[in-house]
């Protein structure tokens, strides 16, 4: 080999040396993973188990960091504006990234454009709840009493624009019925007016619904899933009966904009190794969660899917935050 061209080569293997180093070398120091809720919640939770698993495949700390305000976006401007090295990651969901864009007139960030897909994580459906003294046991039979009954049943929310108050308007809507909307600050007060019957229904997460439905304090009556769900085998999902409704909180994985492609590997190749332990889906199903492991590029896709589907649901409501 000729002197000159032997120089060329080991010149650019010098160039690629710092490269794969690097790579290597990721992570070498704390990763944090922000959540935009504070602690106790179901994102608290599914940020901790994961944070745990990564933590054991990384060899370095995965420490959950709470920054709850604002629906979301103060967590989520925050790892945005942070350095895109994949040392601050964000436990996005439904309403950070295909919510809160139809909601406020001004974002602190752009879902798309600020952030670097990492992988979807998990799906949890909302269920369809209702009060004992309500004289209905299927949806069937309370869609029949709300038409017999139009604007006289209420339904509670987390607040305007929240899943809970959107997964009931899309559900009135696909079912030709009138409902009327009591937005509350807190489920604390809420669950209370749904006890006694001041409400005629509400759409909960799983893990928050399971303790009322078990001690009859509620009745549920249809799932948000497209399947039934172990925890339910018995009861339908509400699409048997209003086709094409399906109404999942899911979360995603998300670093900042600007991420090289190597740590995008990385990264997305540790989360779907920890989706997969059996561990991790048993502690998923404590929760109510279902893991949804894909690509970077599939949950970019979701995004842009689930962005227009909320946006007409809001539309439609006349949401605006509170």
């Amino acid at each position: 080999m000729k002197p000159a061209l032997l120089s060329i080569i080991l010149a650019l293997c010098g160039a690629m040396l710092p490269q794969a180093s690097q790579a290597q070398d990721f992570p070498a120091k704390t990763v944090r993973l922000v959540v935009p809720f504070p602690p106790g919640g179901i994102a608290d939770a599914l940020a901790r188990i994961l944070g745990e698993g990564m933590s054991k495949s990384f060899n370095q700390q995965v420490v959950v960091e709470n920054r709850p305000g604002a629906g979301g976006n103060l967590a989520a401007s925050a790892v945005a504006t942070a350095p895109a090295d994949g040392y601050a990651l964000f436990l996005g969901l439904i309403s950070t990234h295909a919510i809160n864009v139809h909601l406020y007139q001004q974002l602190p960030y752009d879902p798309v454009k600020d952030f670097q897909p990492i992988g979807r994580v998990a799906q949890a459906p909302l269920l369809l709840v209702v009060p004992p003294s309500l004289p209905v046991k299927s949806v069937a039979e309370f869609i029949a009493h709300a038409k017999a009954n139009p604007g006289k049943l209420n339904y509670g929310s987390a607040g305007n624009g929240s899943a809970s108050h959107l997964a009931m308007s899309m559900f009135s809507t696909m079912a030709g019925i009138q409902l009327v909307h009591v937005p509350y600050k807190g489920t604390g007060p809420l669950k209370v007016d749904l006890f006694t019957g001041l409400l005629q229904g509400y759409f909960d997460a799983q893990v928050s619904a399971m303790g009322d439905i078990q001690s009859g304090k509620v009745r549920l009556i249809g799932v948000g899933s497209r399947g039934r769900l172990p925890a339910f085998p018995e009861i339908a999902p509400i699409s048997e009966t209003v086709a094409g409704y399906e109404f999942n909180t899911w979360y995603g994985m998300f670093a900042p904009a600007g991420l090289s492609a190597e740590r995008v590997r990385i990264l997305n190749r540790t989360l779907n190794q920890v989706l997969a332990d059996p561990a991790t889906r048993t502690r998923f199903d404590s929760q109510g969660l279902e893991a949804t492991a894909s690509t970077p590029e599939a949950l970019a896709a979701f995004v842009a899917s689930e962005t227009e589907r909320m946006g007409k649901v809001v539309r439609q409501t006349g949401a605006r935050a509170d």
